[in-house]
């Protein structure tokens, strides 16, 4: 016996009674015969209906109840059947190169489903696996400061192409010891946007929506203090199949 079922019995009852009762109130001449004033029934046969009628409403409502997740469930499904799909467990893992293993001018590459174990959880005993979803190319390359905020003073306006620029997101990146900038053989990086939710997406939105271009610049000191701007199209969102 489902135990519910009691306080679905009760809550069936009591609006049973109530609305006879009210009911019995404005149309004395058909249902004053009902006996009810309140709680209170003298018929009790009339109060034995009522408990009958409950008994039976409240298992259909408890059934009905419980049939409704699987109800939204096949909704869903049809509507959008992606969004119950399942996904298996899924890590963001940091990987950085050793600048003093080979030439890394070319990039060092990670294939695809190369097998990965975590530490923390192997040091309890537990074994925790995972396999890379998508080729990664290590490149000798270090992240030294991401800054979000207005259009630096020390940016060349020329360089802006008349962009209207209202905010920049500064990256700085700088090679390791070992390699020039000018030996690089990259053509593409790739960045991953952490902390909250919120805050990723909504810097998401603004380098996919209202991006107005890339600059790229050198410092004074190599190669003059070079400037590139390009366009907002060599910026592109990565998804789990890509």
């Amino acid at each position: 016996m489902n135990e519910k079922l009691l306080e679905y019995y009760n809550r069936e009852l009591a609006w049973l009674r109530e609305m006879g009762d009210e009911f019995a109130r404005y149309y004395p001449g058909i249902a004053g015969r009902l006996g009810m004033q309140g709680n209170d029934i003298t018929d009790p046969y009339v109060e034995r209906l009522l408990e009958g009628v409950a008994f039976l409403t409240s298992r259909i409502q408890l059934k009905m109840d419980a049939e409704f997740p699987r109800f939204s469930a096949q909704l869903l499904e049809a509507l959008y059947p992606n969004y119950l799909a399942g996904l298996p467990s899924m890590a963001i893992v940091e990987l950085q190169p050793d600048p003093t293993k080979g030439d890394l001018s070319k990039g060092f590459l990670v294939p695809r489903s190369s097998l990965m174990e975590s530490q923390a959880l192997k040091k309890k005993g537990i074994s925790c696996r995972y396999r890379t979803a998508q080729d990664v190319t290590l490149q000798p390359l270090r992240l030294l400061q991401v800054e979000l905020g207005g259009v630096s003073a020390d940016i060349p306006f020329s360089a802006l192409g008349g962009a209207e620029a209202q905010g920049t997101l500064r990256i700085q990146l700088s090679c390791f010891d070992n390699v020039s900038l000018g030996e690089l053989q990259c053509d593409a990086l790739m960045f991953y946007l952490s902390g909250g939710d919120i805050p990723a997406l909504q810097l998401l939105e603004l380098l996919m929506v209202h991006c107005q271009g890339v600059l790229c610049q050198i410092p004074a000191v190599l190669y003059n203090g070079y400037c590139c701007l390009l366009s907002r199209c060599v910026m592109s969102c990565l998804s789990y199949t890509n």
